[in-house]
């Protein structure tokens, strides 16, 4: 019912839209084009991180950045805020200058980053501003990049041996592997590029399967679509192995610290930073998919138990780290579990959205076992 009452609205969100700024009207969509033809790596441990630069930039234009940090103020600032999820590209000083000349575009040249796949065979994809690629071509070419035409768009190359590393050719400002002296496949698909240190993940992003193939990452994204109007996504860290949320055990010493109950085994799940409402709010969600309401329901009644719970790190409970939490089922199969939490922007020095940032420390640390498989 949900979800029809927020379709019903969808010509009044873009009046809104309209007034509050460049905000995507449909809060997925860009997150779904970036996904749509990322290919799974078979053995591959690492799920798709992305980032959506437009957004960043909506935020940095809507807040008063009077003491934040230099990398948060110029044209470094959208991919500062937006941070990549994965092996870049990542900003240093003098990626303004050094980009445009080793690969031919600027840090605020990108508008999505999308980081996949398990090193060696990771790849990097990023969505530049219509009429660049032509000069990351030229630019690539006079970096030392052979070209080769294939039947999905120009391949160029640096190195000769996949995987190669070269000490003597570093360049730390060079993002496609130069901090290593690493060979870089780069193929150009019109706007978008794709950039790996070997061919078999080009490859297989010629050939599938793909993760816009599959149904449960369909649900999850229809949930962002049905997020209210003037909401935008600019993180996105895809989630596929449930184990990761166990690693660390329980219990560890310590009286006042049980295992929380955990959650039924979830299809694949995924952990979004948003920015809500014409203010453009902190905010984020966990969410993780179900094939049947009651298992989303039982999920929910396992999060909202374990969010009281103290984690193993001991560093109190979900609640008490990151904030209280409002809970929901959304779709109407597959069934999304979400959990959605509200908070501040941290302006010390520099922007982080703080519910998003515990969020993802709690999961790169393994200290958020509500969400790991209930025991049998």
């Amino acid at each position: 019912m949900m979800s029809e009452m927020i379709r019903a609205c969808r010509p009044l969100a873009l009046v809104a839209l309209a007034l509050a700024g460049p905000v995507h009207a449909d809060p997925a969509a860009p997150l779904r084009a970036a996904l749509a033809a990322v290919p799974q790596l078979p053995g591959s441990t690492d799920a798709p991180g992305f980032a959506d630069l437009d957004v960043a930039a909506d935020v940095l234009a809507h807040r008063d950045l009077t003491g934040i940090a230099p990398f948060f103020t110029g044209p470094l600032g959208p991919l500062s805020l937006a941070t990549p999820l994965g092996q870049g590209p990542l900003p240093t000083v003098n990626s303004e200058r050094a980009w445009p000349q080793l690969v031919g575009f600027a840090p605020d040249d990108i508008r999505t980053v999308v980081n996949y796949g398990t090193p060696p065979d990771a790849a990097l994809r990023l969505t530049l501003t219509p009429g660049v690629m032509p000069r990351v071509e030229t630019a690539l070419a006079a970096s030392g990049y052979e070209r080769l035409e294939t039947g999905q768009g120009p391949l160029l190359r640096r190195g000769g041996e996949d995987y190669a590393i070269s000490l003597l050719d570093r360049d730390p400002e060079d993002p496609f592997g130069g901090m290593l002296g690493q060979a870089s496949r780069v193929l150009v698909q019109g706007d978008m590029l794709t950039r790996s240190a070997g061919m078999p993940v080009l490859e297989a992003g010629m050939t599938g399967p793909f993760w816009g193939e599959r149904a449960d990452l369909a649900a999850l994204l229809d949930m962002l679509s049905d997020l209210p109007p003037g909401t935008g996504v600019m993180r996105a860290q895809l989630l596929t192995d449930q184990l990761l949320f166990a690693r660390r055990g329980f219990p560890p010493t310590g009286e006042d610290t049980v295992q929380p109950p955990g959650i039924p085994p979830w299809h694949m799940g995924m952990l979004v930073e948003l920015v809500e409402g014409k203010h453009r709010d902190a905010a984020a969600l966990m969410a993780f998919v179900y094939a049947t309401r009651d298992l989303a329901e039982a999920a929910l009644r396992g999060i909202e138990a374990g969010w009281t719970t103290p984690g193993p790190a001991r560093h109190g409970s979900p609640a008490e780290r990151i904030g209280p939490a409002t809970l929901r089922v959304e779709g109407e199969g597959p069934f999304v579990a979400v959990l959605h939490v509200a908070g501040d922007w941290t302006t010390t020095g520099i922007l982080r959205n703080e519910p998003f940032a515990r969020l993802h420390r709690g999961y790169l640390e393994g200290d958020l076992p509500l969400f790991a498989a209930a025991p049998p």
